[in-house]
């Protein structure tokens, strides 16, 4: 198990943590710079390293208890860590779908094997996991999921075909949505399984996105054997854990992200400053931004509301579903303007990093923000949901 004190980062109270934490992140950023360009922070190597440092120094499981080799911190403790890492514009670490989707739900779900069994790959590092829930024919719709499993030899066997699945390439395990049930309709008969995605009929194939990257995969199941034990939950019961699930992707996962908007809204108030523009267009320039202010100071305030359910023993609730609504879109207007600010160095792609980190980076954030409004459920799912559970509206 990790020694924190030999990792330099006691954890005897929150105030102590944070205190050592950040000066380990001071350090460990100054490295990191060295050795990755600003322009690489996003990409696969350099997140894949600092998911590396972040589980050397024991912080992937802050909020762990402490028989799984957690800190035992609380949520808050948490999300300053998260703030700390924004400010510094630290990578995303390649494992952040396992850190902070995942682990709380087999923490909140799984049996105690299971939990032995993989909150410990999750956070040494060892086993980096990816989210098997959108397919061809369901993407946020995922009471529609088709992806089958049945009980044939005393294991599960699993047929499909899953879509746009982050980091699937480099994934060892993948958390995956599947119909066991197959005469019951909508989410009703669907269960929550861990497959190996080393296994015997697993086939992964890249998709190229609009960055030029292909961080995202195509994955078809053909017959593959999966233990009874790697069941989450009941049978049937997948729905339930999914959305728990998915709280957390919207909410929890989500955080930094949400942290990090700030910063880059400053970038582009500072950025707006240094132009010198006519009065008209400078007037609609600053009641843009001022909207975007607010709604930033708004997206804090659901980021509050999320602490508390989370300090709680809760799920992020519709608080998540709320933040990723307005942060996605928020996100875009920021990167928009980023764009129009910047002019005819717009045009230049994110493969020019080398030679233009600062527009290249830019064009990368605005052609990456267009994807933002659809993962972790569309802004049309958000909405509907929204309207639903606090609205009170009719479904259809």
């Amino acid at each position: 198990m990790t020694n924190h004190i030999a990792a330099g980062i006691r954890d005897s109270s929150s105030e102590v943590f944070l205190h050592d934490a950040g000066e380990w992140l001071e350090r460990t950023m100054l490295r990191l710079r060295q050795r990755f360009a600003v322009w690489e922070f996003p990409h696969p190597e350099c997140r894949r390293h600092w998911n590396e440092e972040l589980c050397r120094a024991n912080l992937v499981a802050l909020t762990w208890p402490r028989e799984y080799g957690g800190r035992a911190l609380d949520t808050q403790t948490l999300i300053r860590f998260h703030e700390m890492c924004a400010v510094l514009r630290a990578p995303q670490p390649l494992n952040s779908i396992a850190h902070s989707i995942l682990a709380p739900t087999l923490l909140q779900f799984g049996t105690d094997d299971q939990k032995r069994r993989f909150l410990e790959g999750i956070r040494l590092g060892t086993e980096i996991w990816c989210q098997g829930y959108s397919e061809p024919s369901a993407g946020s719709d995922l009471a529609s999921v088709a992806s089958r499993a049945r009980i044939e030899g005393g294991r599960w066997i699993v047929n499909g075909h899953k879509i746009w699945t982050t980091q699937a390439h480099a994934a060892h395990w993948c958390f995956a949505l599947l119909r066991t049930q197959a005469d019951a309709m909508a989410h009703k008969g669907l269960s929550f399984m861990l497959i190996d995605m080393k296994a015997a009929g697993v086939r992964v194939q890249p998709i190229r996105q609009i960055t030029g990257e292909a961080d995202y995969n195509e994955c078809f199941f053909e017959d593959v054997e999966v233990p009874l034990t790697d069941l989450v939950g009941e049978e049937g019961d997948g729905w339930r854990i999914a959305m728990a699930a998915a709280e957390y992707e919207r909410g929890i996962y989500f955080l930094p992200r949400v942290i990090q908007l700030q910063a880059e809204l400053d970038e582009v108030l500072e950025l707006s400053a240094r132009q010198t523009l006519a009065e008209a267009p400078r007037t609609q320039l600053s009641a843009r931004l001022a909207g975007l202010s607010d709604t930033c100071a708004v997206i804090r305030m659901r980021v509050d509301a999320i602490l508390e359910r989370v300090a709680k023993g809760k799920t992020p609730g519709v608080d998540g579903t709320v933040l990723k609504l307005l942060w996605s879109e928020a996100r875009q207007s920021v990167m928009e303007i980023r764009m129009e600010l910047l002019g005819e160095m717009a045009a230049i792609g994110p493969a020019a990093a080398e030679r233009f980190p600062m527009a290249a980076g830019a064009a990368r954030e605005f052609l990456w923000s267009r994807a933002e409004t659809i993962v972790a459920g569309t802004s049309e799912v958000q909405r509907n949901i929204i309207a639903e559970r606090i609205l009170g509206l009719p479904k259809g």
